[in-house]
């Protein structure tokens, strides 16, 4: 406050004081307006505009007559009754030093007068914390908030935190040009941001006709924020949720329809994953500038359960894009990648079947395909080329063979064996001395005499035997006795269709036998599995598990569909029930039963013909099986 205004309050009071008034100063007794030194008259007020100083100016009180301006005990300049502020002991003319003497506040709480800033008196209720009086200070602006204040060098300055201090700082004067809200970059006033006094982010505002920078309002998701009315969440005023939706020309905050993909949320129609009547899936669509679910086509999966139910190795797309496989996956079919095929001969790839195709040994020696112990095809040693074995004599011919001591033999059949035999003399009953099977004299295996007889296809010396015992058999009691083919039997009534009587006969019994095929047609006796063994011309059950569950049906190993049911289980490709299969029958026989196959989907192209049992050729015993044609005989067609 300027001491000249000091003055003129001093002058003033001496005239309250003294009773006269001089020619240029307010009168204070009556109720006419002040003046200025001019003499014009003029509204003076305590604000801090027409009186940032608070000097002691005429004032209107609310009453409707007029007083004096002055400090009150909060630093605030306000119109007082005269009588009041003339008694106030701490305005100037009564206190020019501003000493503390004793005050009472506007409130009726003594204080003491105190400086404010070295320039302003007030009464200060609490002497000994002058600072409370602080427009910056921690009773007055606790959260310091950006209020005006006096910097510590007289200027206009604005309350802001400064280390976690509230102080008061020097005005930024503001370029008009790079004020977001003047009128050079703001002209219509929009919500831009801006920065506040207090450092804050604020948000520009009209503050009666002025563009000024003011605190944001609470942040309206459907206000300035949201131009374009994106469905933002928003709070009604109910509480419950809501999102921002355009109603006429305004963004307000609506009820939030039900979770449609494609309604209110999907402004732009995107092609969001949406569901149809049934729980089809479907997705988004604009239809006639509606966006509306639209069913999607979806191929069928061909790793599903009802397009593959065995879960063959079917092409399919995994889901980016790349060709694929159905594989079994701890008991899920789905599509995995394809790898590079297994170069290995012996590979689930190349040799699913496991069949006897040429490999290399690790010593680079050559070997063949086989499965090892734990069933796993493995690369073996070649097995030694036996002319009298399945694979190259099935029918047992007359081959030429090695005895083993270095002699040579010939092959010839026992039972169900074929082996090498001593060529010497030749056989009598063979197919190269007795081709028709005429009842020549022959010597059995066991150097018994006997005659040369057929039984089934091949032609055996069956050893001569005693009398008939049937036909001196008065009774015809059941004794026993030999067949003529050989077979053992009982002695049983027959008619004689010639004679009209009854003959006694050795008949065969149901049991009898020559070979294990010879037995295939019996009833299984057993619990278990397993093949029959013809012993001593009887047929006997097995119980066993290691060529009655290897995945093939051999008739001639004593095996039928009733002993062993997981191995003989078709006698047509029908039978297995899948496209995918074929009833395979034993190398050099094309007859039931059989067992059921997977055809292999792929061959290597190895060169080892084989005859199918339809009479065709094929280059390898894969092609055939892949064309789900059982193997009659090695080699090709006709040369065998």
């Amino acid at each position: 406050m300027s001491f000249s205004r000091f003055t003129k309050l001093l002058l003033v009071v001496s005239v309250l004081g003294l009773g006269c008034s001089g020619p240029s100063e307010p009168t204070l007794n009556n109720d006419t307006e002040p003046t200025n030194d001019n003499g014009a008259v003029e509204s003076r007020e305590c604000g801090e505009i027409l009186n940032p100083t608070c000097q002691s100016n005429n004032c209107k009180l609310p009453s409707g007559g007029y007083g004096l301006c002055h400090l009150d005990s909060k630093l605030n300049c306000v119109c007082g009754e005269k009588d009041d502020v003339t008694n106030d002991p701490c305005i100037p003319i009564n206190n020019p030093r501003c000493e503390p003497k004793n005050c009472e506040t506007e409130d009726g709480l003594l204080g003491k007068c105190s400086k404010f800033n070295e320039e302003l008196c007030y009464c200060n209720p609490s002497e000994e914390d002058p600072v409370d009086r602080d427009p910056c200070g921690e009773k007055l602006n606790p959260e310091c908030k950006a209020e005006n204040c006096k910097t510590s060098s007289g200027e206009e300055g604005i309350c802001k935190l400064d280390d976690e201090k509230c102080i008061c700082d020097k005005k930024e004067i503001v370029d008009p040009d790079k004020d977001p809200c003047g009128e050079t970059l703001n002209e219509s006033c929009e919500p831009s941001e801006c920065d506040l006094e207090s450092g804050e982010k604020g948000v520009c505002q009209l503050d009666g006709d002025e563009c000024v920078c003011g605190e944001a309002p609470m942040e309206d998701p459907c206000g300035a924020i949201n131009q374009t009315c994106e469905p933002n969440e928003c709070d009604l005023d109910d509480g419950t949720k809501g999102v921002c939706q355009v109603d006429g020309d305004e963004c307000v905050c609506g009820e939030a329809p039900l979770e449609d993909p494609c309604g209110a949320i999907n402004q732009t129609c995107e092609p969001n994953e949406c569901t149809l009547e049934g729980n089809r899936p479907g997705n988004c669509e604009l239809v006639d500038q509606e966006c509306t679910c639209v069913a999607h086509f979806i191929p069928p999966d061909p790793c599903g359960a009802d397009e593959n139910p065995e879960c063959t190795a079917e092409e399919c797309t995994l889901p980016g894009g790349e060709a694929g496989k159905c594989q079994d996956v701890e008991g899920n079919c789905t599509c995995q990648k394809v790898s590079d095929p297994d170069p290995n001969p012996c590979g689930a790839d190349l040799n699913p079947s496991c069949d006897d195709r040429e490999c290399e040994l690790d010593d680079g020696t050559k070997g063949v395909c086989k499965l090892d112990g734990g069933n796993s095809c493995v690369c073996g040693e070649k097995p030694p080329q036996n002319p009298c074995g399945l694979k190259l004599n099935p029918l047992c011919d007359e081959r030429a063979c090695d005895l083993g001591d270095g002699t040579q033999g010939v092959c010839q059949r026992s039972g169900k064996n074929c082996f090498c035999a001593d060529a010497t003399p030749p056989d009598p009953c063979g197919s190269e001395l007795n081709p028709t099977c005429d009842d020549r004299g022959c010597t059995t295996v066991d150097n018994r005499p006997g005659t040369c007889k057929k039984l089934g296809r091949l032609c055996f010396c069956i050893a001569a035997e005693p009398a008939d015992p049937c036909s001196s058999n008065l009774q015809c009691t059941s004794a026993a006795c030999t067949t003529s083919d050989g077979l053992k039997g009982n002695c049983g009534w027959v008619f004689d269709l010639g004679g009209g009587g009854r003959l006694c006969v050795c008949k065969q019994a149901p049991d009898s036998c020559h070979e294990n095929i010879d037995c295939v047609g019996l009833a299984w006796p057993e619990s278990c599995s397993g093949h029959w063994e013809c012993q001593s011309g009887t047929c006997k059950a097995t119980c066993e598990n290691t060529s009655c569950g290897d995945k093939s049906c051999i008739p001639e190993d004593g095996e039928s569909k009733l002993s062993c049911p997981s191995d003989c289980n078709c006698s047509t490709d029908s039978d297995c029930g899948l496209s995918s299969q074929y009833c395979k029958f034993a190398i050099g026989r094309c007859e039931e039963p059989g067992t059921c196959s997977t055809k292999p989907s792929k061959c290597a192209s190895a060169q080892d013909p084989v005859c199918g049992c339809n009479d065709n050729n094929y280059t390898s015993s894969c092609l055939a099986a892949k064309e789900g044609v059982s193997i009659k005989a090695t080699g090709l067609c006709g040369h065998f």
